[in-house]
C-alpha cells in the first residue's frame, strides 16, 4: 500500500465498523487493490463522488426507501440465510 494514502499526524477522523453485502466487499478490495490504495480511501473516495440533488441524497444512487427490506435482510431485520 502506497504512502500517499498516509493521513498527517493529528488528522481528525472517527471509526465506522458497518457490514456489507458480500459482492459489495469484493468491489471495495478489487478497487482498493488496483489502486494500492487502503479500503478507507476508497471509501471516501466513493462518498465524496456523490453529488446531492435536490433531495440531498446522491443523484443516481439506488438507496432503499423507507420500510424497504435491504438486500440479504428479512422484514424483521433478520439476516437471510441461504444454504450454499
Amino acid at each position: 500500500m502506497s504512502s500517499q494514502y498516509r493521513r498527517p499526524r493529528g488528522t481528525p477522523k472517527v471509526a465506522l465498523n458497518l457490514f456489507v453485502a458480500p459482492e459489495v466487499k469484493e468491489l471495495i478490495d478489487d478497487y482498493a487493490a488496483r489502486a494500492n490504495a487502503p479500503i478507507w480511501a476508497i471509501v471516501e473516495a466513493a462518498i465524496r463522488a456523490g453529488k446531492p440533488g435536490a433531495d440531498g441524497l446522491p443523484e443516481g444512487w439506488d438507496l432503499p426507501k423507507s420500510g424497504d427490506t435491504l438486500p440479504g435482510l428479512t422484514r424483521e431485520g433478520r439476516i437471510e440465510r441461504r444454504s450454499a
